[in-house]
């Protein structure tokens, strides 16, 4: 056996920071298709969003690496953007700065000031896989493997 041998996974090319507040913006200029049929539904809790914002705005730096695949990104752009991994993340963010939901006791129109347009941000992540049986390989990849934490552990 070789390393080179090793089938490797997908790897989005393309990258760019996002801040939250004009990540709204950003997808709806791609027209972005957020709820594709095999991703799972929005299953996060308030207390899961809340707790996620809080993170990142105390500097958290992990979770902030969101995944898209467009067929066509910077050739045809022929095809629609589609998100693979990262959906609850981004909605809470959404619902955060659309004042849905509190990060320490406040909406963010109740903050004094406003976020910075680079920050916080996440990492985003565009593919350009053709077909959808690609898309969904890429998407097991990301989400198996992993092993949950018990509350024993935690």
């Amino acid at each position: 056996m070789k390393f080179k041998d090793i089938k490797q996974m997908t790897v989005a090319r393309y990258q760019v920071n996002i801040g939250w507040t004009y990540l709204s913006s950003w997808i709806n200029s791609h027209d972005i298709d957020m709820n594709p049929d095999y991703q799972r539904e929005y299953v996060w809790k308030k207390k899961q969003s809340r707790e996620y914002i809080e993170w990142v705005l105390r500097g958290g730096n992990s979770g902030r690496d969101i995944y898209f695949n467009h067929p066509g990104w910077f050739r045809t752009w022929a095809g629609k953007m589609v998100i693979v991994d990262g959906k609850q993340r981004v909605n809470a963010a959404l619902m955060f700065i659309d004042n849905k939901i509190k990060a320490y006791g406040h909406y963010y129109k109740e903050y004094e000031d406003k976020l910075p347009v680079f920050g916080p941000d996440f990492i985003v992540h565009v593919s350009d896989l053709k077909s959808k049986k690609e898309v969904l390989q890429w998407y097991i990849d990301m989400n198996t493997g992993g092993t949950i934490h018990t509350s024993e552990e935690i």
